[in-house]
């Protein structure tokens, strides 16, 4: 080959350094390679694939997109908005709902993986300096009749939530409505005189004539669950599943089970879904429909009844920190809150040094403030126990849920032995100058005998359906005036069932609320 007519570099900048002039053929390959270049270069930058990317990326390093991802996704759509209209709404910003549902899209197409849990900020699906519409469902089938019957605790409750949350967001963001088989909004909006036109013969509640005979309870909830997106809906119902009559009522439950769970898991695929279930207690005068559909007069008997909030999880966290219902309303019995997302909630925990200590320890060099590892342990008479002081302040449920030994789970050969509050009168001095200005809730007592297996001890707060719910929850209700059956609710265990497999489905890792490890040296 002629020394002046060597094959081109691969490179063109090599090309571009090149002493000698091109020949013509040289040049027209130069420009074809780089208007290939340039293209492929454009192709894989374009707005769509690069989306992919971010998508893609974020994925792999943990199934999940977490708040950081979501705001690196929905600021490059805002600065590509041109060129993905698909998913920007009527104000110009990123439409939070087609953004996750192309998300699930996405890692649906992905093998063997499992739908991605998404953590982002409410500001990313509404304007954070606006609040959000309540739309408020009342449960108006005859089998509520008995709750309104006279001046009842369900009427003080409803009348008060009402009044919280006008004075959270103002009267016009206060959407009245009576459910049965079809949604019929309420004529009068003013919560004063509405609470008067709580009774069964009134014209206001007494809608839906033939409708009102018996409500499909799963029906009731997906029109609920329609109503939210950017704004937080409210039923209030007894929450009796309607089975028809017939017997194998453990296979109809089941079925409906499965089918509150679909309505929970259809939503939560597109929406940030938060859910809190209020248990209540209320005087009840009127008839009470089993499961058979066969009707049983009570007089003046107190009845469960429950209040779902359902939202953004951002606007049910604000609304339900700042309101607390559970505190303010009357009959007021326990709560269940379900998050989609409680990653990144660790709490502060410390070792206590001296309180309820058997064997010894020292802290681990570097703790001086806060005692996350242990050493030089040494046994007493086969035992070692310490204390850890923990803040459960902002975990999502109720305050007795911290109490059941059986929603911990620690490192196997550990055993957890008390739960308790800070008390100063049972706390050493010294740990108490340490703690007086933490913001611990509970003192958490910790044994184990293991010596040979000696070893870091790990405590998980469990994500699992509270005690309360089994205890409130009945599968046989022709006994109505048999006590327990009459304080509970029939098919209570299968709905919240139904609702908390949506949420175990839509995010499998988040089993515990948290989880706090102690590093243990010997």
């Amino acid at each position: 080959m002629d020394k002046n007519n060597k094959a081109l570099p691969s490179n063109p900048v090599q090309v571009l350094s090149r002493r000698k002039s091109f020949a013509s053929g040289d040049r027209l390959f130069f420009y074809l390679l780089t208007g290939m270049l340039f293209t492929l270069c454009a192709c894989t930058t374009a707005p769509p694939e690069k989306l992919d990317q971010l998508i893609n990326k974020s994925l792999r390093s943990n199934n999940d997109i977490s708040e950081e991802e979501w705001k690196e996704i929905s600021t490059y759509v805002q600065a590509e908005k041109d060129k993905l209209k698909t998913y920007i709404d009527d104000t110009g910003k990123p439409d939070g709902a087609k953004l996750r549902k192309y998300i699930m899209d996405f890692a649906g197409r992905r093998r063997n993986t499992t739908a991605p849990p998404i953590i982002y900020e409410a500001s990313e699906a509404t304007d954070p300096n606006s609040l959000p519409n309540f739309n408020i469902y009342i449960e108006n089938s005859m089998s509520m009749d008995g709750y309104v019957n006279g001046n009842t605790d369900f009427e003080a409750a409803i009348t008060k939530l009402m009044v919280l949350i006008k004075n959270y967001a103002g009267q016009e963001k206060v959407h009245i409505n009576f459910i049965n088989s079809k949604v019929y909004p309420a004529k009068e909006v003013d919560i004063t005189n509405f609470a008067r036109k709580l009774e069964p013969r009134s014209v206001e509640y007494n809608v839906g004539g033939k409708d009102r005979g018996v409500s499909d309870l799963n029906n009731v909830f997906k029109t609920v669950l329609d109503s939210t997106g950017k704004n937080i809906s409210i039923l209030i119902s007894d929450c009796i599943y309607s089975l028809g009559k017939g017997t194998d009522t453990e296979g109809k439950l089941n079925i409906q089970k499965s089918l509150t769970m679909d309505a929970f898991l259809s939503k939560l695929k597109t929406e940030n879904l938060a859910t809190i279930c209020l248990k209540l207690e209320s005087g009840f005068s009127g008839l009470y429909y089993d499961k058979d559909n066969k009707p049983t007069p009570l007089a003046n008997i107190n009845r469960p009844y429950y209040i779902w909030l359902m939202g953004p999880m951002k606007m049910i966290e604000q609304f339900y920190s700042k309101i607390d219902p559970g505190k303010e309303l009357e009959g007021y019995k326990n709560n269940f809150v379900l998050y989609p997302s409680i990653e990144g909630r660790d709490p502060f925990y410390t070792v206590l040094k001296e309180t309820n200590k058997i064997g010894n320890f020292k802290p681990g060099r570097g703790n001086r403030e806060f005692v996350h590892d242990i050493e030089d342990v040494s046994y007493s008479a086969g035992n070692l126990q310490f204390t850890v002081a923990v803040d459960m302040s902002k975990i999502p449920v109720d305050k007795t849920y911290f109490d059941n030994k059986s929603n911990y789970k620690l490192t196997d050969g550990f055993t957890l032995l008390a739960i308790e509050k800070p008390d100063r009168q049972k706390i050493s001095q010294r740990d108490w100058v340490g703690l007086e200005g933490s913001t611990a809730t509970h003192l958490l007592t910790i044994q184990t005998t293991s010596k040979t297996t000696l070893q870091d001890v790990s405590i998980e707060l469990l994500r699992q359906i509270p005690s309360w719910v089994n205890s409130s929850s009945s599968k046989e209700d022709a006994n109505i005036l048999s006590p327990p059956v009459t304080a509970q609710t029939f098919g209570l265990s299968a709905l919240i069932e139904g609702v908390n497999d949506a949420y175990n489905t839509h995010s499998p890792r988040q089993q515990s609320f948290y989880k706090v490890t102690i590093h243990i040296k010997k």
